[in-house]
């Protein structure tokens, strides 16, 4: 029964001008693709939901290289738990920032960030120092929130960190230090 069906809605189609019956095949290509596409996006996300508990560190390299810095952070504050304040900071931040303060010699050469290194920003677990005019030391609680780290200090004082989208990746930072109104641009020391 359900043969004869086909041969005869096959037949009528024949009977068909050209344009209708690749119409009728796009449609019925299409009608086809939508199930199989929907059914091939589950099986992405399942395997992502998979590669998030068993390799964390290859997701979040997967996560920042398809999605960009924001989608990193995101995933990383779900998967590290830093959706709550946290003594551990997060790993792509720890260690040497030059912090240069802006200066109008700096404005006319380009300036190095590298020279700053001395009279930069240090990023450790539970820790943040920064040095410029004054030496400051403070125990820090990391947590990420809206698209940028906010450093929690000792002092009730609140560092915020934001990553750029660029091509420099986590090779620049901006920073918002307490009492400032504006970010300051930082760079990994090597």
């Amino acid at each position: 029964m359900t043969a004869k069906l086909l041969h005869r809605a096959l037949a009528g189609l024949r009977r068909l001008p050209a344009p209708l019956r690749l119409a009728a095949a796009a449609l019925a290509l299409l009608l086809l693709y939508l199930p199989v596409a929907d059914l091939m996006e589950l099986h992405e996300e399942a395997r992502l939901a998979r590669l998030s508990q068993a390799a964390p560190a290859r997701f979040l390299a997967l996560e920042r290289s398809r999605h960009g810095m924001a989608a990193y952070l995101d995933a990383l504050a779900r998967l590290r738990h830093f959706d709550r304040w946290r003594e551990t900071a997060p790993d792509f931040l720890i260690g040497a920032w030059a912090l240069p303060e802006p200066s109008a010699e700096d404005e006319e050469t380009g300036g190095d960030p590298g020279s700053h290194c001395l009279s930069g920003l240090v990023i450790e677990d539970g820790r943040v120092r920064w040095f410029g005019r004054r030496h400051d030391r403070a125990g820090a609680h990391y947590r990420i929130e809206h698209g940028a780290v906010l450093v929690r200090l000792a002092d009730g004082g609140l560092l915020r960190i934001s990553v750029p989208a660029q091509p420099a990746g986590d090779q620049r930072i901006e920073v918002l230090l307490p009492g400032r109104t504006a970010p300051q641009p930082a760079w990994r020391c090597l």
